[in-house]
């Protein structure tokens, strides 16, 4: 999303086809700190499938700004493993936008920080 756009709140939802049939897709409003301009919050889902996380900036009733993370998988342990780019050493750092992180307990949980 664009930096420097002020609304009254941000939300997010989980879109796409769960092992058990599609999500709802209901969106969820997230913390938001006017100061800083980030936000955080968690979305709770049913594990499989990959999933489209979407994201927008609301004031009053209309989104102004929006955006979206493909390919989410909720439910799955990933490995990195491989040459020196799994370890993110070489020529050019990579660095994320938004942190995508899941935690388990009794459901799962998507926790999303920008």
């Amino acid at each position: 999303m664009q930096r420097g756009l002020a609304g009254t709140r941000v939300e997010a939802r989980l879109t796409g086809n769960s092992l058990a049939g599609p999500l709802r897709g209901a969106w969820v409003r997230l913390k938001m700190d006017n100061t800083s301009g980030s936000f955080s919050g968690a979305i709770k889902t049913v594990p499989g499938g990959f999933y489209q996380c979407e994201v927008r900036l609301m004031l009053a009733h209309a989104a102004i700004a929006q955006t979206a993370v493909p390919h989410v998988r909720v439910g799955e342990v990933f490995v990195v493993a491989g040459q020196s780019n799994a370890t993110n050493y070489g020529e050019a750092k990579q660095t994320t936008q938004v942190s995508v992180e899941l935690s388990r307990s009794r459901e799962t949980a998507l926790s999303l920080r920008q």
